[in-house]
């Protein structure tokens, strides 16, 4: 008796779970010959395909066990196979970028859309085109900006959101010439709008135009040079600079003076007297049609530059005349440092090299400049060969101009006849490695004394070897 209740419960509860279990398949399948069919139940999809000709075949689904059995141990006729689902990509946003799946299957740019079996997990990674950032996902249960993974056991769509990035171009002007920058497409106008945003990856094409009296000189920045138009592909923020020069070197630069030297040379009687070494340079000047009131010759040179040659408080400018307008040249920035101290001499800070048209020229340039500071004024003392150089500029109205000896003679020296060196300076146009002391006169000179040596009287000899040789002048504006 207890045997036959003991085999009741067992039926009862096998009886409850087959009907607890049944409650939860979909529904009953039959795979007729040469058909086939999807089955997904109790979380496991086959596609079973039935042979052609062969008998109808009843698939169990009733119970987990009789789902799993059957996968298993299934008829020769019957073949099963994992279910497969698609997984698709769409894109969103205003920029542009691409969706690569591990497993492959899907390369987005083209391929946005893959079959996979069920139950696959699948990586999806974002890449961002140029000029445009990766703002993330959604949908697949993925979020955020880094890799999306997607367990596929239905057919799935993510989406992958691409914003454009914005960066700024600026264009910047410089020389000292005008003109006006536009933009392709449009939002820059320099003139006034110097700067505009545009879409990462954008092409932008500047053009130059000059005003009148100027010429565009050439691009630098944003890979441009050259002076045609310049296209620039906007990657990051980016700034151009676009050159404008006068179209002459007539008109010295704000805040400056011109310097030059002359377009010939002139021998040391040319040249005997300061009006007419300043005479030659004014005459210089008005024939190029130079602006400015007045030139004057930076020829008597003592150390120091006297304040009525080298003005105070203004960069000094040397102008070459070019294809596209003049290019303006710093020669030095105030009187301070136009001269460089180099061992025993002075030497010019910058070469002048070109003239008053904006030649370049390359001559030795008149002056009386020494190493030492002094110029070709000599002290005699009683013994008639003993000639010590001295600062003839600094003595009295004495100015140290070319191809003139000074000589002092101090009181009670008698009536005497001695040799002396006239000292001829010069420098060069085309370098500062030359000192402006350049050569001395190795020629000796008879000198006598016709006057009755009075203290500090001082004569003067003119040498003729020097009034035929030719240098050029530097002429500065006043």
């Amino acid at each position: 008796m207890k045997v036959k209740k003991i085999l009741a419960i067992i039926f009862f509860f096998a009886a409850c779970t087959a009907f607890s279990e049944k409650a939860f398949a979909s529904q009953s399948y039959r795979d007729n010959g040469g058909s086939t069919l999807t089955v997904n139940e109790w979380s496991e999809c086959r596609v079973v395909t039935n042979q052609a000709g062969a008998k109808d075949t009843f698939i169990p689904t009733n119970t987990t066990i009789e789902w799993s059995e059957f996968r298993i141990h299934y008829p020769s006729h019957i073949s099963l196979a994992p279910c497969s689902n698609t997984l698709s990509i769409t894109k969103a946003g205003t920029g542009g970028g691409s969706a690569t799946s591990s497993p492959s299957g899907i390369s987005c740019g083209s391929t946005c859309n893959a079959s996979y079996a069920s139950g696959t997990a699948i990586t999806l990674t974002a890449a961002a085109s140029t000029g445009s950032i990766f703002a993330g996902w959604s949908g697949g249960g993925c979020s955020g900006t880094g890799t999306c993974t997607v367990t596929l056991n239905a057919n799935t769509t993510v989406t992958a959101t691409f914003n454009t990035v914005n960066y700024t171009l600026n264009v910047t002007k410089s020389g000292f010439g005008a003109g006006t920058l536009t933009s392709s497409p449009s939002g820059i106008n320099c003139g006034s709008t110097c700067g505009a945003s545009f879409g990462g990856g954008s092409s932008i094409t500047l053009t130059a135009t000059p005003n009148a009296g100027s010429k565009f000189a050439g691009w630098s920045g944003g890979g441009c040079s050259g002076t045609g138009t310049c296209t620039v592909t906007l990657n990051a923020n980016t700034t151009v600079d676009a050159k404008f020069n006068p179209a002459d070197c007539k008109i010295t630069p704000p805040g400056g003076k011109k310097i030059f030297v002359s377009s010939i040379t002139y021998g040391g009687s040319s040249i005997r007297n300061e009006t007419a070494a300043n005479t030659i340079c004014k005459s210089l000047a008005t024939g190029a049609g130079l602006g400015g009131t007045d030139y004057k010759a930076f020829i008597y040179l003592n150390g120091s530059m006297p304040a009525s040659v080298l003005k105070s408080g203004y960069t000094f400018y040397n102008g070459k005349l070019t294809a596209n307008g003049c290019e303006w040249f710093v020669v030095a920035t105030g009187v301070s440092n136009f001269f460089t101290a180099n061992g025993s001499g002075n030497y010019l800070s910058n070469p002048i090299r070109y003239d008053q048209t904006g030649t370049e020229q390359t001559y030795n340039v008149w002056t009386n400049f020494q190493p030492n500071g002094s110029g070709s004024y000599m002290v005699r003392n009683m013994d008639p060969d003993a000639f010590t150089p001295v600062s003839c500029c600094g003595y009295g109205s004495i100015v140290c101009w070319p191809c003139v000896s000074y000589y002092k003679i101090y009181t009670g020296a008698p009536a005497y006849s001695g040799t002396a060196y006239s000292k001829i300076y010069y420098g060069s146009s085309q370098s500062v490695t030359i000192a402006w002391a350049g050569t001395e006169w190795s020629k000796p000179r008879n000198f006598s004394s016709s006057f009755t040596p009075k203290n500090c009287d001082a004569a003067a000899v003119v040498w003729p070897e020097c009034d035929t040789t030719g240098r050029a002048m530097y002429c500065v504006e006043q």
